[in-house]
């Protein structure tokens, strides 16, 4: 049994030099679908023209489990 390390379920799904964008694509599909996702996260971002700087407000959302104030 090959144990998941986050970016492969087995060995043949790694990213090789010669793959197409598209085979890449379905590989990480294939891995990224047998994990559950714990949050989700977004930022959004503002320029501020007296600093010049962008200013950045980061989001979490928990998705899993489901709280039970929403059951």
């Amino acid at each position: 049994n090959y144990v998941s390390l986050g970016t492969t379920a087995i060995p043949d799904d790694r990213s090789h030099e010669f793959d197409t964008i598209e085979e890449r694509y379905q590989k990480s599909k294939f891995v990224v679908q047998k994990f559950i996702a714990f949050q989700v996260g977004l930022t959004c971002f503002a320029w501020d023209p007296s600093t010049k700087k962008y200013l950045a407000r980061p989001f979490t959302f928990y998705v899993y489990p489901r709280s039970k104030v929403n059951d």
